[in-house]
This record gives structure tokens, C-alpha cells and sequence, in this order.
């Protein structure tokens, strides 16, 4: 199964092109908030890299947060648009669980924790063994963080 995965929910612009669960080919764009720019060459480019096309995926996922307002409604529009010109289907993705994606399918037995920045040190944060998820999403102040995650251990 090959899918495109687009995530704008943060200050780096994440494209991803995955085949049968694993990147095939990425790009991290840490460009700051310009994603409505840089996002569709950055879509040309990853696909470019992977050998495929838009039209070869299965699906095409947009991450819808935690993470940016503006920037959850730019990736959710390219992907519908993408998705639409192709005849494609959606999904909607958590962005702490797209974060966890690779390691929790390498790492079985322990619990990782991706974390967000937010804003004035407030992080958004959860908790994946395999890929049950054994701590609720959640938001805290950065230096709360280990303190929060020792509590909700599964």
C-alpha cells in the first residue's frame, strides 16, 4: 500500500511517501510557517525522489493536529485538492502519532512519547506501545513534561 502523507501542523513542513508501512522518500522543510508556498513543490519533489506519482498512491493522509490552526487548514486543502484531481481517498492523521510512526513499528515492547511544541513552553504530548495508545493526548508546560509522563504510565 503506497500513500502520501502530508503534515503542516508545525513550523517544519513534513511530506512523506510511504510503501507497505515503511518512507520510501521525505522531505523536512524547517522554513518556518511558509507552508502555502513551499508545500506543493515540496509534494513534486518527494514523489520525484520516490520514483512515483500522485495518481500511483492508494490514499493521500493530512495531519489535523495537534499543532497550528492556519497551518492544519493548508495541508488539510492540498491533500482534499490532491485527492480530488486524482480521485483518491483521505485520511486525517494525528501528528503526535505520525511522529511516533517509524519507531513504534521498529520498537514493539516500549512506550514511545512524541512531543509538540506549542507555545510559550507548552507542549502537546502522548504515549504509543506498539500502536495502542496507553497515554491520552495531552498538553503540559515543558518542564511538567517528565513528571506527566511518569503519572500516566500504562
Amino acid at each position: 500500500m503506497k500513500f502520501l502523507c502530508i503534515d503542516t501542523t508545525t513550523a517544519a513542513l513534513f511530506v512523506g511517501v510511504y510503501n507497505n508501512g515503511f518512507k520510501q522518500s521525505e522531505c523536512f522543510d524547517d522554513g518556518g510557517f511558509v507552508h502555502s508556498r513551499n508545500l506543493i513543490s515540496v509534494v513534486d519533489n518527494v514523489l520525484s525522489k520516490s520514483g512515483l506519482s500522485v495518481g500511483d498512491m492508494d490514499f493521500i493522509a493530512a495531519c489535523i493536529g495537534p499543532g497550528s490552526f492556519t497551518g492544519i487548514r493548508i495541508g488539510v486543502t492540498a491533500v482534499r485538492a490532491l485527492c480530488q484531481t486524482c480521485d483518491k481517498p483521505a485520511f486525517a492523521v494525528n501528528s503526535l502519532y505520525l511522529r511516533a510512526y517509524n519507531v513504534i513499528n521498529t520498537i514493539k515492547n516500549k512506550v514511545v512519547v512524541p512531543v509538540i511544541p506549542c507555545v510559550r513552553d507548552i507542549v502537546y504530548y502522548c504515549g504509543y506501545q506498539g500502536k495502542e495508545e496507553v497515554i491520552a493526548p495531552s498538553v503540559c508546560r515543558i518542564e511538567e513534561l517528565g513528571r506527566e509522563i511518569k503519572w500516566a504510565k500504562p
